[in-house]
C-alpha cells in the first residue's frame, strides 16, 4: 500500500500562541493555515485563499468530529465518516479509530485543547492542475477523567483528493500518545494510496 505524501513527511509542533479551548462544553479551538507549499512539475502554482480556507476547513472538521465531539459527548461528531474517501471509512471508523480519534477516552469533565498552525502542501500536474492536497498539524489534549489525568499528543496528516466539487481524504499518516501516570502507549496508523510528489 501506497501512501501519499504531500507534506515531506514532518509533523508540526503545537506553538505557544496555538489556539486553546477549556472546559467540557467549551468551542473547538480554531485552526489556522500556516505554510503552504505546493509541488509540481509544470507551470509554478499558487494556492488562492479561497482553496486554503477550503482545504484548513477539512482539517478543521475533522478536528471537530474526531477529538473535540468526544471529548464534548463521548460519540464522534455528525459528518466524520463523510469526511473520507469509501474505501478509508471502514478502517477510519474501525480498526484504526483508536490512533484517529478520542472515542475510546469518552466524555470528560474536563480538558484544554491546543493544536499547531495547519502547514497545507499539495501536488499539481503538467498542465497546474490540483491532484492531491494535504494538511499536517499536530494537536494537544490534557484532560480530565474518572481513572485520572490523561495526555493526548496527535501528529496528523490527511491527503485528500477531487471528488466532484469537494475534496475526501484518500490518505492519512497518524501517531497518537497516551500518557497517564501510569503508563505510556503510542498508537500510529496509515493508509490509503495513490503517487508520491515528483
Amino acid at each position: 500500500m501506497l501512501v501519499v505524501a504531500c507534506g515531506g513527511g514532518k509533523h508540526a509542533r503545537p506553538a505557544p500562541t496555538a489556539p486553546v479551548t477549556e472546559g467540557s462544553k467549551a468551542k473547538p479551538a480554531v485552526l489556522a493555515v500556516g505554510e503552504v507549499d505546493i509541488q509540481t512539475w509544470g507551470p509554478d502554482v499558487k494556492l488562492p485563499k479561497g482553496m486554503q480556507k477550503q482545504v484548513l476547513g477539512l482539517a478543521q472538521a475533522y478536528y471537530d468530529t474526531a477529538v473535540h465531539a468526544p471529548l464534548s459527548s463521548g460519540k464522534l461528531g455528525a459528518g466524520y465518516i463523510g469526511l473520507f474517501d469509501r474505501p478509508l471509512r471502514a478502517a477510519a471508523t474501525g480498526s484504526d479509530a483508536q490512533a484517529m480519534t478520542d472515542v475510546s477516552l469518552g466524555q470528560v469533565s474536563k480538558y484544554t485543547e491546543t493544536a499547531s498552525k495547519v502547514k497545507i502542501s499539495g501536488l499539481a500536474d503538467d498542465r497546474g492542475i490540483l491532484r492531491y492536497l494535504a494538511t499536517n498539524f499536530s494537536m494537544r489534549v490534557d484532560a480530565t477523567t474518572a481513572q485520572g489525568p490523561v495526555r493526548i499528543t496527535r501528529s496528523v496528516e490527511l491527503t485528500y483528493a477531487p471528488s466532484g466539487r469537494t475534496w475526501l481524504v484518500t490518505a492519512y499518516r497518524v501517531t497518537t500518545v497516551r500518557s497517564t501516570p501510569k503508563a505510556k502507549t503510542t498508537t500510529s496508523v496509515a493508509a490509503g494510496g495513490g503517487t508520491t510528489k515528483p
